[in-house]
């Protein structure tokens, strides 16, 4: 596997990872997690994007704001637009929720943040080759 796709295939593999432990802590459990489990899908959806934009070629900027990264995206393939406004406002999970002063999210929100990083998962691996699907 060329260098690239190494680096690549390690991001899809974390987000990978984010988006199983946030169904774990928020689905698999008798006691779900809400704020951790949220802040993995927004991780989930940022580490995509950063995956993808290192497959086209474009260095990522260091940033949590889904935003900016779908911007950087919809420039590489228009088609990301249909997923932009299912996912971006996971941007407040990225640091609201990790600390005290954060409100916790509501359980329907919960569901909503899983869903937007489960439709992200399967979006971003169709547009990247199988090489570098974790």
């Amino acid at each position: 596997m060329p260098p690239r796709a190494e680096i690549v295939r390690e991001w899809v593999r974390k987000a990978r990872n984010d988006l199983e432990t946030a169904r774990r802590v928020m689905v698999d459990t008798n006691a779900p997690i809400l704020d951790t489990g949220c802040f993995h899908c927004q991780q989930t959806v940022e580490k995509l994007l950063k995956a993808f934009l290192l497959w086209r070629g474009v260095e990522s900027p260091k940033v949590h704001t889904l935003g900016v990264l779908f911007d950087l995206v919809r420039q590489q393939d228009e088609a990301f637009e249909t997923i932009r406004d299912a996912c971006e406002w996971l941007t407040r999970f990225a640091v609201q929720v990790r600390y005290p002063h954060g409100r916790d999210p509501s359980p329907q929100k919960a569901r909503e943040a899983l869903a937007a990083a489960e439709t992200a998962y399967e979006f971003v691996l169709e547009r990247l080759p199988a090489e570098v699907h974790a």
